[in-house]
């Protein structure tokens, strides 16, 4: 029995074709984008193969159907569901109580008085004035990064109440564990792949990078020489979002005095000193205005932070994930270009606020029983039972058994 297959456009619609009974659909459906000749192509792709000499009733709706629920591509092609959760804002109260540290790799700098050529730069900064501190590093070693933090940020400005960082191991080690211990400092660190997190720590490297680059075109490995008066000029600058320079919200007073100040001051007269009076006044004030500082800055950072906010929180939706969900999970960074982007399939179970527990589904791969944020997780299409989706002990090396959809449109 043959019929025409008006639907596809790229096929003359004289061309006979074999009308496949509802009880074989399923069969050509996985060998038209299942089988190795086939290799998992798009809907379109796979109505096309199929239309050119089969036809049944609704055919274009059940290949679209049977593509969206293929369990491999899912793992593979999916991208993301839209981002769920909301933004969780933080706000600090005065200088150093949180700051956030990172290290960015340099090209080789010039070689130090031992002779060894600098890599790394340190960067911390301040996570409520902006104030940031740099320092040149031969090497990433725990006990390099270690030494940096202590000497040039806690020994200047006290212990930090918080602090932020990533995930890599001059960051996470039992030395700087101890060191946190001493001063009750809480530690945050960044998830794999969220390097947002410490964002703010992540976009103040823009200016110093920036400026490097112009100044060290052509000698890249005179950075090292250049680090420190490209962080003065940072720290001495107000910057967006805040009213003073960061030197001022840290330490109160003025500007340390640059080149242009002295040109201005090089034709007064600057002998005469002030009065004990004229000093205690001068404290006074530096008190006040540091305390107006403060509140500014407060204001400006709460402002901002509601702006961010409602940015971020204007296209997220609210978690919808619920008891019995069949969810992916995004797998570590791809270790070869061969590597799925998702883990699965598992079942959602317990969820609380933004995180899930998963559990196992039979022939998938194992939990770890942890706690899971759904900004990690994607929606899997699997319809019918799940036995029958997941066969012969595997869910991708059996690709005969990749997708079961017993929900096919019949004819």
């Amino acid at each position: 029995m043959v019929a025409p297959y008006p639907d596809a456009w790229d096929i003359p619609e004289d061309v006979e074709k074999l009308v496949i009974p509802s009880e074989y659909q399923l069969t050509f459906l996985r060998y038209f984008h299942i089988q190795p000749d086939s290799a998992h192509r798009g809907r379109e792709a796979t109505l096309s193969s199929v239309g050119r000499s089969f036809w049944w009733s609704n055919m274009a709706k059940s290949v679209k159907s049977f593509c969206k629920h293929c369990l491999g591509c899912q793992l593979r092609k999916s991208s993301h569901d839209p981002l769920v959760g909301r933004l969780r804002t933080s706000i600090y109260t005065k200088p150093f109580s949180a700051i956030g540290v990172d290290l960015i790799e340099m090209p080789p700098g010039e070689s130090d008085v031992e002779g060894h050529p600098y890599h790394f730069i340190f960067h911390a900064v301040c996570l409520f004035s902006n104030y940031v501190i740099t320092r040149p590093l031969r090497s990433k070693s725990m006990m390099d990064v270690a030494k940096c933090l202590f000497n040039e940020v806690i020994c200047h400005h006290g212990y930090f109440g918080t602090i932020r960082s990533d995930r890599g191991k001059e960051f996470c080690n039992s030395l700087l564990d101890e060191l946190y211990k001493f001063g009750n400092v809480e530690v945050q660190r960044t998830s794999s792949l969220r390097a947002q997190f410490n964002g703010q720590c992540e976009r103040a490297h823009r200016f110093p990078m920036d400026a490097l680059a112009i100044l060290c075109s052509g000698r890249e490995d005179r950075w090292p020489h250049f680090l420190q008066p490209v962080t003065f000029a940072h720290n001495t600058n107000p910057g967006n979002g805040r009213l003073f320079s960061p030197y001022f919200i840290t330490h109160g007073g003025r500007n340390p005095p640059t080149l242009p100040d002295l040109l201005l001051k090089s034709g007064s007269d600057s002998s005469c000193e002030p009065s004990d009076l004229e000093i205690d006044s001068m404290a006074v004030d530096m008190v006040e205005s540091m305390k107006t500082a403060h509140v500014c800055v407060r204001l400006a950072l709460l402002d901002a932070r509601l702006k961010a906010k409602n940015k971020y929180d204007k296209n997220r939706s609210v978690p919808d994930f619920v008891e019995g969900d069949f969810v992916g999970l995004r797998a570590p960074p791809r270790r070869s270009k061969l590597s799925l982007k998702w883990r699965g399939p598992y079942i959602v179970s317990d969820p609380c606020n933004n995180t899930v527990l998963l559990k196992s589904v039979p022939h998938g791969p194992p939990t770890t029983g942890t706690r899971v944020n759904v900004d990690r997780l994607i929606h899997l299409n699997l319809s019918g039972d799940l036995n029958s989706t997941i066969v012969e002990g595997s869910v991708i090396d059996n690709q005969h058994g990749l997708v079961n959809l017993p929900a096919i449109s019949e004819a």
